[in-house]
């Protein structure tokens, strides 16, 4: 308990006292004003406290990219929404804290997808023991000959490795492709032909 606290409360029990027993209103004026003017201290030093804690605040989320709310209480609410907590009595250092984490989270979020793009942008391996097969692949699904036809066309060709389903067709025409910077297999329509 800070040293103001303390005298505010001795005073309050001084009153206390004052009130039960017969002090003159003189007496109790005096005292009243004491009790005021340590109160109007403690409130000083409070506001201090807390609005060098708010500018901390402040100047911590600039930091981190985000628009400093200042003193307005509706733009903290506003931040507590952007960073996905719901605004409640919160003290300002919890909202501060989540906006860290949130800002941790989008970065890892952002790494992922980078990440995953790069995958998906590298071009796949050199080519390898199957690279005449993919080429035949390739060429056969840009001709439009039907999945099934190519996995049973590849099964009588003993020195190729077999490919026993469609997606298997399809990848590796495409891993040929992305390899030969060449254009991906062509679409296809799926289901049957309406009948006339």
């Amino acid at each position: 308990m800070s040293l103001l606290r303390q005298k505010i409360e001795a005073k309050r029990e001084e009153i206390n006292k004052i009130l039960h027993g017969n002090i003159s209103p003189k007496k109790i004026n005096a005292l009243n004003n004491k009790l005021q003017n340590i109160i109007k201290a403690w409130a000083t030093e409070h506001a201090d406290e807390c609005y060098k804690s708010i500018k901390q605040a402040n100047d911590e989320l600039k930091s981190l990219g985000f628009e400093p709310p200042g003193f307005d209480i509706e733009k903290w609410e506003h931040l507590s929404r952007i960073i996905e907590r719901e605004p409640t009595q919160k003290h300002l250092w919890e909202i501060v804290k989540w906006a860290k984490a949130w800002i941790d989270r989008k970065k890892l979020e952002s790494q992922l997808q980078s990440r995953q793009s790069l995958s998906f942008d590298k071009k796949p391996d050199v080519a390898g023991q199957n690279e005449e097969r993919d080429k035949w692949i390739y060429e056969q699904c840009c001709k439009l000959v039907k999945y099934v036809t190519i996995i049973n066309r590849l099964a009588k060709k003993k020195t190729w490795e077999a490919i026993c389903t469609i997606q298997g067709i399809k990848l590796a025409a495409n891993r040929y492709a992305a390899r030969h910077d060449l254009p991906s297999i062509p679409p296809r329509q799926c289901g049957r032909k309406a009948r006339k």
